[in-house]
Formats: structure tokens, sequence, C-alpha cells
């Protein structure tokens, strides 16, 4: 996207304008700050508690905007919302209760010699999964 900003020129108008506005350039470097920042959390999340999780975390952070909006911005109130949210947290608990069932499933199938002797990475202990348990999920 910068590639295609900087061949159309806008980018270009963008950072001269920046520089002659000194409130539009600490917004924008406040706001890289903060998207970095935020998009490294949630690199995070997924990469230790898994793609369901995050988004569990990060549909209930909309969840909670909503509420809030409700609160703050009174408006026309419809059930329609809370069947949205009834649906997508529910696929999203049903999810990651399924996962964690498979994952017990496979544990269990293993003896507990044979787990000891799978090697384990980092996040597999932090999870306290086996690599084979973790295959098979």
């Amino acid at each position: 996207m910068t590639i295609i900003t900087l061949l159309s020129g806008d980018l270009i108008g963008i950072i001269r304008h920046a520089l002659a506005d000194r409130t539009l350039m600490y917004f924008m470097i406040v706001f890289t700050a903060i998207s970095y920042a935020a998009i490294s959390t949630y690199m995070q999340l997924v990469k230790r508690f898994g793609g369901v999780a995050a988004v569990l975390l990060t549909t209930a952070r909309k969840g909670m905007t909503l509420v809030l909006s409700f609160l703050l911005f009174p408006k026309k109130f419809s059930w329609y919302y809370v069947a949205g949210a009834i649906l997508v947290l529910g696929s999203l608990l049903y999810v990651s209760i399924y996962k964690h069932h498979q994952r017990s499933k496979a544990l269990s199938g293993i003896s507990q010699s044979e787990a000891e002797r799978l090697p384990l990475k980092s996040t597999d202990i932090e999870l306290g999964l086996t690599t084979k348990a973790k295959e098979i999920s």
C-alpha cells in the first residue's frame, strides 16, 4: 500500500502536509505507535493462546465497545444485537471447547512413558501439550 501511495504521489503530498502542520504529524506518529503496539500484542496472543482465543478476545472487545456506545450515546435498541453476539461468541466458545476436548482425547491415548519421550517445544511446555498431541489437534 505504501508503494502505491508513493507511485501515485499521495505519500509525498501527505508528508509535505504533515511537515507543515505539526498537529497532524503528532497524530500520525501517535497513531502509528499505537497501531504497532496493538498489532504486536494481537500477534503475541495468537502465538501464545491460538487464533480462536485471540478472535474471542477481539470480539469481546467489540462487544464491550457496542455496550459502551449504547450507554454513552442512547439509540434505539434491537434484539438483533443480542442475537448476533450470542451467535458469534457461542460459536467461538464451541470451537474452543471442541479443540480442548480433542487435545484431551489425544493426550489420553498416549501412555505416560510415550509422552515423556516426545520432544517438547517451548510453546508446548507453556500450554502443557506434547508434540504428538499438537499434531493430532
